[in-house]
């Protein structure tokens, strides 16, 4: 077992600093997408302004897209930046419920890229009602970077009933792909697809996609 050497007590507190500076950039990254849930108009919608999927009507600000789903007997609105219709060829293996996030500790492992971090916005925003709390986390092999430094390092193999890996993965020119499995969801493709594997996981543990 690799034990890391004790560090300094300031150089623990400029580390914390700066992950709160890291945690900082995210919530800021949240309350950019949870802003889409109030921009939408307060008037009448134009059919233009209207479109379905399957049973589900959305409607859009110019922006972005919303809808209403019935969860256990109450309406919840949801909100996202692609429809379902223009998803749905996004490749994924595995089921994901949204009681897959119920009660967990959620870790989100990153490379620390600016889509990487706006796909965690999104995905924390859309979920963070179910799961009880979350944390950055590095992949073993970034464990020796100046980001990783002061995060835990997590695989699928830390996946279990309390706990939820993330891992999210931006690939150059590559095909966005999502695979589900014992708790642990992995997530990679380009970085302008990022966010479409967002809605795609968003519509999938809703049950709009499936």
């Amino acid at each position: 077992m690799k034990i890391r050497p004790l560090k300094r007590e300031e150089t623990q507190k400029e580390k914390q600093k700066k992950n709160l500076i890291i945690m900082g950039i995210i919530m800021i990254g949240l309350m950019v997408f949870s802003t889409v849930g109030y921009a939408f108009f307060d008037g009448s919608f134009t059919e233009s302004q209207k479109t379905k999927y399957k049973t589900y009507e959305f409607i859009t600000n110019g922006e972005n897209w919303q809808t209403k789903i019935k969860i256990s007997g109450s309406e919840t609105t949801i909100n996202s930046f692609y429809l379902p219709q223009d998803i749905e060829n996004i490749s994924m293996t595995g089921t994901l419920l949204l009681s897959d996030f119920e009660g967990k500790t959620i870790y989100f492992v990153t490379n620390n890229t600016n889509r990487e971090r706006n796909a965690v916005s999104k995905i924390y925003s859309d979920f963070e009602g179910y799961f009880t709390r979350s944390q950055l986390a590095c992949a073993l092999e970034n464990e020796n970077t100046t980001f990783c430094s002061n995060l835990p390092i997590k695989s699928c193999d830390d996946a279990n009933q309390n706990s939820m890996i993330i891992q999210i993965t931006e690939i150059t020119n590559s095909t966005a792909i999502i695979d589900y499995k014992n708790n642990c969801l992995t997530v990679s493709g380009d970085g302008a697809d990022l966010l479409k594997t967002a809605d795609r996981i968003l519509f999938e543990a809703y049950g709009i996609i499936s």
